[in-house]
């Protein structure tokens, strides 16, 4: 199924009409999105209280921002460094930085 990304004002449009007593086709035919995607607003709506997005489930995040950072400055020194070569040098770095902090 494909995301249809609507702004929180035309989330809260729908959900305003359709409380109003407009039917899902009118509304539909209204915003000029499909039904099923009005369907699916006002759905979210009755079950969570609010039309906002929730995080998405992607797998969670290994490095920290700081990590990264190591990384590209380290990449950026050296551009024919393999990844493995990559964090093997900030990991070397990272155990530096906690023997020796500034």
């Amino acid at each position: 199924m494909r995301a249809v990304n609507l702004t929180s004002k035309a989330k809260f449009v729908i959900i305003f009409l359709h409380n109003e007593g407009y039917a899902i086709r009118k509304l539909s035919e209204k915003v000029g999105k499909a039904k099923t995607t009005v369907h699916q607003i006002i759905k979210k709506f009755m079950e969570t209280g609010s039309v906002a997005d929730q995080p998405g489930s992607g797998r969670p995040r290994i490095s920290t921002s700081r990590d990264d950072k190591v990384l590209i400055r380290i990449s950026k020194k050296d551009h024919h460094k393999t990844s493995s070569e990559l964090a093997k040098n900030a990991q070397n770095q990272q155990e530096q930085q906690l023997r020796h902090p500034r």
